[in-house]
């Protein structure tokens, strides 16, 4: 089957399909928070994205309580606590769990974290258990932070609380396919990675911004991270061709060339290296899980 019928198949199923929608918090706030008990259903259980960094944590679920993060299903487990990246596609129910949702503007999380921290960079997610000796910190300082949130929204005093829990997090946390501390040029490097990897390709680009030699960069993030930076361009590339595969319409030829790829073929051909599919066969396999 060529690739127009293909696309022209994914219309029709594409009509029955709602749109992914971006949640966004409004241009006068720098964060908003919920608990679960008290959260609109209709916020979390249907498929959609956000444009700011998310922290959820999980108090007390049933056995059964499941997530969607962009395209795997994971169980949620008690005192389990996430801190969800902007853009991931997220879905799940908030009802028979309890806990807390934090969301964070990416300039206010940005002063407080810094943006060569990883947690800035970072397009993947973490998680964590809260352990018992520290389950009585994180509910103090959720409860310090909802109580100034319900009065005063006093930036200054929010940031420190954040801040102090931010470190808190930092000790439990582990993000997928980053096992070892990077040093910090790697972060700054992998943090310039996240801003432009649509426009910039060449790796002259990022050693001009870092002021270091092609080799010498690629050394560094090879050592730290085990990947070159082809390597990460072309992995973060596919990561977000599959997000925008789910929440538009788009075609193929509007997608590769909206990721900086003019040569179509070329970009399909990538995409099925790292999926074993083509964008459309990504897209039908993985619809119904969103909808």
């Amino acid at each position: 089957m060529n690739e127009n019928n293909s696309e022209n198949r994914m219309k029709s199923k594409e009509r029955l399909q709602k749109d992914i929608s971006i949640h966004k918090l409004r241009e006068d706030d720098f964060f908003s928070m919920t608990t679960l008990e008290e959260a609109d259903p209709q916020y979390f259980q249907q498929s959609h994205r956000h444009d700011f960094y998310e922290i959820i944590w999980f108090t007390e679920v049933e056995n059964t309580a499941k997530q969607l993060l962009d395209f795997n299903e994971y169980t949620i487990n008690n005192q389990e606590v996430y801190l969800l990246t902007p853009n991931q596609i997220h879905k799940m129910s908030p009802e028979k769990k309890k806990g807390y949702a934090l969301a964070f503007a990416k300039e206010f999380f940005h002063s407080v974290i810094g943006k060569a921290h990883e947690f800035s960079y970072a397009s993947s997610y973490y998680k964590a258990i809260v352990p018992l000796e520290k389950q009585l910190t994180f509910k103090q300082l959720f409860q310090m932070i909802e109580y100034e949130y319900n009065n005063k929204k006093r930036r200054t005093l929010l940031k420190y609380y954040y801040g102090a829990l931010l470190i808190h997090l930092e000790e439990l946390l582990a993000i997928e396919n980053y096992k070892k501390p990077e040093p910090e040029a790697t972060g700054k490097i992998l943090y310039l990675i996240e801003q432009h990897f649509k426009e910039e390709k060449a790796i002259g680009f990022y050693s001009q911004q870092m002021t270091l030699s092609p080799w010498r960069l690629n050394s560094l993030l090879k050592k730290s991270t085990g990947k070159t930076l082809k390597q990460h361009l072309i992995q973060r590339t596919v990561l977000e061709a599959k997000r925008l595969l789910l929440a538009e319409d788009i075609l193929i030829k509007e997608l590769a060339y909206s990721l900086g790829y003019l040569d179509v073929p070329y970009f399909v051909n990538i995409f099925k290296q790292f999926t074993g599919l083509s964008p459309n066969q990504f897209r039908i396999v993985h619809m119904d899980q969103h909808n």
